[in-house]
């Protein structure tokens, strides 16, 4: 795992409408791991500035990976 980043979704994807996604910058990380096995599950805390998120506008987090150029996306 090299790194996870955190975006503030705001608008909407559909055709003619804005939609832009603001970057929310981690300024501190516990016990990130470095690896993490197929069907192994890990914890960890990031801490980031606080910001307002409405109900309307998800979180989309991206795990990427160090070697392959690979990445996880989930909007929650």
């Amino acid at each position: 795992m090299d790194r996870l980043e955190i975006y503030q979704v705001i608008g909407s994807s559909n055709r003619r409408t804005s939609y832009q996604e603001r970057r929310i910058d981690i300024i501190h990380s516990f016990q990130q791991p470095h690896i993490v096995k197929s069907g192994e599950s890990k914890r960890f805390v990031l801490v980031s500035k606080m910001f307002i998120r409405t109900g309307r506008e998800p979180l989309k987090f991206m795990l990427l990976e160090q070697q392959k150029g690979l990445g996880i996306e989930v909007n929650w």
